[in-house]
């Protein structure tokens, strides 16, 4: 994570990420492209097809990836949560089954928030049939503005999501630069 943060570039996915074998797949022209190919694919289906199978979660996404460890790590810094109203709550535990990520457990569901691998995706949210869990926005009252702070949230994370998937972060700075050097 210091690396790709050092250098402005997911360094992980280079030859690791699991979707390289849809986002990047070489004509495999030479054997080292064959080598290339049989890595992400083989990635990918370990990774993005057996493991959430058998683990019923993203496991790719909660064990491996550095954006995972890079969300989990703002979550303290963020001014956005989940939260969880305990006397709402009906213990039927859709949230712990909804949580992609593995965040939401019996332990962190007890604690009024998921835990420290909470991507806010709003799965546990929009899962929960008493209305329980909701977003927050900290330093306002617990429970206010429940619909506002997923807007808060949501609009600008939608932004930086189409930052990041337009592409690299050093391209799409370098886009950026051309685009104002030929206004000026």
């Amino acid at each position: 994570m210091l690396l790709s943060a050092a250098v402005l570039f997911p360094v992980y996915c280079i030859a690791t990420c699991a979707f390289k074998v849809v986002t990047e797949i070489p004509a495999g022209s030479s054997p080292a492209e064959l080598v290339r190919i049989a890595m992400y694919t083989s990635v990918f289906i370990s990774m993005v097809v057996v493991l959430p199978l058998l683990l019923k979660r993203r496991a790719q996404c909660s064990f491996l990836c550095p954006i995972g460890a890079l969300q989990a790590g703002m979550n303290s810094v963020t001014p956005f949560g989940i939260r969880v109203d305990a006397e709402a709550c009906v213990n039927c535990g859709d949230c712990v089954k909804a949580c992609p990520v593995l965040a939401m457990t019996a332990e962190s569901h007890a604690a009024g928030r998921p835990g420290a691998s909470c991507t806010r995706c709003g799965k546990c949210s929009d899962r929960c049939p008493a209305g329980a869990i909701h977003y927050h926005v900290r330093g306002t009252p617990e429970g206010s503005g429940r619909e506002l702070a997923r807007l808060l949230f949501l609009y600008p994370a939608f932004l930086i999501m189409v930052f990041f998937v337009s592409g690299t972060c050093v391209e799409v700075t370098a886009r950026l630069l051309r685009l104002l050097w030929g206004f000026l």
